[in-house]
């Protein structure tokens, strides 16, 4: 799983030094000037709450593996493996339903098409 965004790998207190420390700090202080730089519009949160619903068949309001692989086979990503995508589903259930809801696809697709993987 990913660790959020707004707190910094847990190291044991015991590891803990200067250096650790003021990397840490570092990597907090890159991490927010680069989501400072994120624009996100009204007109691309209502483009990808479309394509939710278009992936959403029975209208649940959750996706599985199942669903998002049709999806993305609708939209021509033929690169896009089972494993891949419950990977992703993965990363951002926090629950364990092992499916993701609006919100979740909204992170993914922030993550893959605003850059904020590299």
């Amino acid at each position: 799983r990913l660790a959020p965004l707004h707190t910094a790998p847990a190291i044991p207190a015991s590891k803990m030094n200067d250096s650790v420390c003021a990397e840490m700090a570092l990597m907090r202080i890159e991490l927010r000037h680069k989501l400072q730089n994120v624009q996100i519009t009204l007109g691309w949160l209502v483009h990808w709450k479309h394509s939710f619903q278009a992936a959403d068949s029975d209208s649940c309001g959750r996706l599985d593996v199942a669903k998002l692989g049709e999806w993305c086979l609708k939209r021509g990503l033929v690169n896009v493996t089972f494993s891949k995508l419950r990977a992703m589903i993965d990363q951002v259930d926090i629950h364990n339903t092992h499916t993701i809801a609006l919100w979740d696809f909204l992170a993914i697709q922030s993550y893959l098409h605003l850059d904020l993987h590299s």
